[in-house]
């Protein structure tokens, strides 16, 4: 499966995330993390052909407001 069979719609992602995701993939041999950031609009025309692996996690940002 490729993240875009995931992810299918930007509009999907309610609240509104921002535009930025991220792949976390642990890899072999001794299974550190490995961060690979892609956009979510560019994910849902199909322009992010990774494919995934078991495992891997989908982190998906979005708006956090503070008021100092």
């Amino acid at each position: 499966m490729m993240i875009g069979g995931l992810l299918h719609s930007y509009q999907d992602l309610i609240p509104k995330p921002v535009k930025h995701a991220e792949l976390i993939r642990l890899e072999p041999p001794d299974f550190r993390p490995q961060r690979i950031g892609f956009s979510l609009p560019e994910v849902s025309v199909g322009n992010v052909p990774t494919n995934l692996h078991p495992f891997d996690l989908i982190r998906v940002f979005h708006r956090i407001l503070t008021y100092n």
